[in-house]
């Protein structure tokens, strides 16, 4: 169960890295500037789907918005996705702890070092 998990969550940050995005047809060229300046600031790959995404999200509901109102939705997108991602990574990493720890790999738990030494008497 805890793999599956796993897979799921890395399923999601993997289709989260890249958003395609619609838009009007008139004026590409503003909204593409959005998307410039938006991956620019966040580091991220948005952009209008081409070729074999283009077919793959043909049945995607296009938007009639201006360029401000898209630029405060795809940011608002990329925010999400962040927080999403960033959730997503704390996930994997605790049930990554869990699965060292029930395994019986490594030291677990929360020890401090003082608490934690070994004495042998000599003969």
């Amino acid at each position: 169960m805890k793999k599956v998990i796993a897979v799921l969550m890395i399923g999601i940050m993997a289709c989260a890295m890249t958003t395609t995005t619609f838009a009007m047809n008139t004026n590409k060229d503003e909204y593409q500037a959005v998307l410039d300046k938006l991956n620019e600031e966040y580091s991220t790959d948005v952009h209008f789907a081409s070729g074999n995404e283009a077919a793959l999200y043909s049945n995607s509901n296009r938007m009639d918005i201006t360029p401000e109102e898209f630029e405060q939705y795809i940011r608002e997108m990329i925010v999400e996705n962040e927080r999403a991602n960033k959730e997503a990574e704390t996930s994997a990493k605790i049930l990554k702890t869990k699965e060292i720890c029930e395994q019986g790999q490594g030291i677990c738990g929360q020890f401090s070092g003082a608490a934690q030494r070994a004495s042998s008497t000599v003969n």
